[in-house]
């Protein structure tokens, strides 16, 4: 007989009804820890914003909070007809967060990246370097093209054969497929510098009372302006607002943001949604670039003699290079180089000015939550030959040069400073005043073929001084 068999029916019954009373505890038990489980992730992810999308309503909390702190000390009682009693107390429990230089602070901040960016990119270093006269008559043609982008179909011959089809009127679909958010912003042609008036107003008290202005006017609330302002400054603020492009208080803050991320997450890529197509793009500057040359008419073309075909970017300028023509760019010689250099240059600043179109500081996503690849961190940081410790990768890359007598002499002729492929842009701009988009065919075909030599000496000597840490655990 079994063992259930020999046991009291009644007590067994009774013991039955108690596992099943066990059971629904466990269900139960199991199911809240499940909705607690998902509660902490939804608490999570709101508390972590900077690494997914942007959190929109602390965006406009923060501008609430700074246009409260400044409205407050210019007319106390103006707060009354722009927040609610009950809004007006929450900003004032958090108004120690804000002083009176957290407005003005922020715009200086934003007047100084603007004015960097276009000092970065001058229009003058859009057109091509050599005179249309000096060159053949075909690249002259095609510089020229490249240039003026808006006359790219009229130059075009129609039997050209194109990679990729392009269609007419291009920067004019762009227009039509855009959201009204998106339609707001500047003209594409003067975006890049579109604020750019605004940063060179030289009193910061004026540029701060006109962004409040214009805060004010795209919200419609003519009865704050006018106790904010007397009718004096209003007529005057209002041709201001009228005459020049004004940034938000929004794309200020998120500049602001942005650029404070970027030092904390340095190890991180950052990521950004195309306003067009909705793309996510990760990674530097120049992927952003590329990506905009896919929206608008910016154009590779390919240098070599009796090739009339164009690319919508560099990467597939070089495909076609090697694939069509066998030709690399360590094989290529000066001529064929520095058209390369000419081609990317041209390309790049184009793209600047749709930059702010694109990728405007509304279209920031996050931080990548895996970090770049650094293989310095699996190699040795002490040299085998003499001990030194070198913690970061380019400083042993120029140890490592030092060792084995890879230094090369400056390309300009007179100078005899020795340099890395660091060290030379550096001793470039400080002693001769230039940048390596300055020099010559033959100076940048030598630096070229300099900086190839160095490099790959450099690389096959570096497992000798600076070996990765597994072998060394092999060999110890």
């Amino acid at each position: 007989m079994t063992e259930r068999s020999t046991i009291n029916p009644e007590i067994w019954h009774a013991g039955y009804g108690n596992d099943k009373l066990c059971l629904s505890s466990k269900i139960a038990f199991i199911a809240c820890f499940g909705c607690a489980f998902w509660l902490f992730l939804a608490a999570v992810v709101v508390v972590r914003p900077e690494m997914g999308h942007e959190n929109r309503s602390e965006t406009a909390r923060i501008v609430e909070a700074l246009v409260y702190n400044h409205v407050k000390r210019l007319n106390p009682g103006a707060l009354v007809g722009i927040f609610s009693k009950e809004r007006c107390r929450e900003l004032e429990r958090d108004d120690h967060h804000y002083s009176s230089k957290s407005l003005p602070k922020m715009l200086r901040f934003y007047h100084k990246k603007v004015l960097e960016m276009r000092n970065t990119i001058s229009p003058e270093r859009a057109g091509p370097k050599r005179c249309p006269a000096k060159i053949p008559a075909k690249q002259a043609r095609i510089q020229e093209i490249q240039v003026k982008p808006e006359e790219l179909k009229r130059e075009l011959p129609r039997k050209r054969k194109m990679t990729e089809p392009v269609m007419p009127n291009r920067s004019q679909k762009v227009h039509k497929k855009l959201k009204p958010m998106e339609q707001t912003l500047e003209d594409p042609k003067r975006e890049l510098f579109g604020h750019e008036k605004f940063c060179e107003l030289p009193n910061l008290k004026k540029a701060t009372n006109l962004a409040l202005f214009s805060h004010f006017t795209r919200k419609s609330q003519d009865n704050v302006l006018e106790e904010l302002f007397s009718q004096e400054e209003r007529e005057r603020y209002r041709s201001l607002d009228e005459s020049i492009n004004v940034p938000t208080i929004k794309r200020m803050l998120l500049l602001d943001k942005i650029e404070k991320l970027r030092v904390v997450k340095r190890a991180y890529m950052p990521i950004w949604k195309c306003q067009l197509c909705k793309t996510t793009i990760k990674g530097i500057l120049e992927k952003l670039l590329q990506h905009i040359g896919q929206h608008e008419d910016l154009s590779c073309y390919c240098f070599i003699d009796g090739c009339d075909k164009y690319f919508k970017s560099e990467g597939s300028l070089l495909s076609h290079l090697q694939s069509f023509h066998n030709l690399m760019v360590s094989d290529m010689n000066s001529h064929q180089y520095h058209r390369l250099r000419e081609i990317k240059e041209n390309y790049l600043l184009e793209a600047r000015k749709y930059l702010d179109r694109y990728f405007p500081p509304e279209s920031f996503v996050g931080f990548c939550d895996q970090k770049r690849r650094d293989r310095a961190k699996f190699e040795n940081s002490e040299c085998r030959k003499c001990g030194k410790m070198v913690r970061s990768a380019t400083p042993r890359r120029n140890h490592v040069a030092g060792h084995i007598s890879a230094l090369f002499e400056c390309v300009l002729t007179g100078c005899n400073f020795l340099a890395t492929t660091s060290t030379f842009s550096q001793h470039l701009k400080r002693v001769h005043s230039k940048k390596t988009k300055d020099l010559t065919e033959e100076e940048l075909f030598e630096y070229k073929t300099a900086r190839l030599k160095f490099t790959k000496t450099v690389n096959n000597a570096l497992p000798d001084y600076f070996p990765y840490k597994t072998k060394i655990e092999e060999e110890e």
